[in-house]
Formats: structure tokens, sequence, C-alpha cells
């Protein structure tokens, strides 16, 4: 099996070095990224569902960790570049509205079908459990649909910026120590 995928991975990289030499290292960085993905189990899904019912609790605290510790670095460094303009306050900002909320329950209702979210179901597809492959092909045949075809124009909304940046950012940094709490509790 080894062996065939590492056939696949030296055509696709002679195809990519013919023709864009870019897709090379990324190609690889997937590659790694997918083998530390499958060997640490890691899963969105499968975290929460641990906090409450699971036999990797354990695992489940780490991983939450991982993410506070995530957002907590990357809510820092957005807002200094933010602040000192050298992005866009606005950039990167996401308006919240109704097909937000629908595509939340749906997505939720198909991990909890799937048993797992995008990188989870990719990893279990990896070592053979086919029971995710039409929770994936699902997820790769409508998303393009659903981001062609529903388009809402709404106000993009930036706590800092409508507060300003000490009450905006005091509500974020809040947010990140109710979910710490939550997952201590």
């Amino acid at each position: 099996m080894l062996l065939i995928v590492i056939m696949i991975i030296l055509v696709l990289s002679s195809y990519y070095y013919v023709n864009n030499r870019i897709y090379i290292p990324l190609l690889l960085f997937g590659v790694l990224i997918g083998v530390v993905i499958q060997r640490s189990s890691f899963c969105f899904v499968t975290a929460f569902r641990d906090l409450f019912y699971g036999p990797e609790f354990r695992r489940s605290i780490s991983i939450h960790k991982g993410i506070i510790l995530g957002l907590l670095i990357e809510v820092s460094r957005i807002a200094v570049a933010k602040y000192k303009g050298f992005i866009d306050p606005l950039s990167y900002v996401n308006p919240v509205n109704l097909t937000n909320i629908v595509g939340g329950i749906l997505f939720g209702f198909g991990a909890v079908l799937v048993g797992g979210c995008g990188s989870g179901s990719l990893w279990r597809l990896g070592e053979g459990h086919i029971i995710v492959l039409p929770g994936l092909i699902t997820t790769v045949l409508t998303y393009p649909i659903f981001a062609t075809y529903i388009k809402v124009s709404v106000v993009k909304i930036f706590p800092p910026l409508l507060l300003g940046w000490d009450i905006g950012l005091l509500m974020i940094y809040l947010f990140i120590f109710l979910y710490l709490a939550f997952i201590f509790s």
C-alpha cells in the first residue's frame, strides 16, 4: 500500500514539475499535514463528542487546549496587524447570516451521521473506513453549488471597529475565556 502511495506522489510530482513548480512543495506539505492528522487522530467533532460521552476524554481536552492556544495566538497576531494598519480591518471578516446558520446545522447533522469532521473523515477514509465516503462525496459536490448559487449580501461586523479596539478585543478574549471555562468545567 505504501508503495502505491509513493508511486502516486512521484507521478503527481513529476506532472506538477513539468507544468507548474509551485505545487510540488504544496503537495509535500499536504502529505506531511495528512500524516500528522492521521497519526494524531485529529478530529474536531470527536473532540467535542468525547467531552460529554466518549472513551478518549484526555485526548479531547488536549485538542481543546490546542484550539484555545491557537485562538489566543492568532487573535492577538491579527489584532495587532489590523490595529497597526498592516491589514485592512475588514479583510477576513465574514458576515454572519442565515446561510451560515443553515450551513452549520447541516454540517452538524452530516458530521454526526458520518462520525467526524472533514479532517477526521479524510484520515478515516485513508485508513479504510468506507462509511465516511458518502459524506465526503456529498461535501465535495454540494459545497461549490451552495457557494455559487446562494449569495446573501449583508453588512460585515467587526467588534473592534464598532466598539473600539479595547472593548472589541476584550469581548473576543472573554469568549475564549468562556470556552476555556466550559472545557474545564
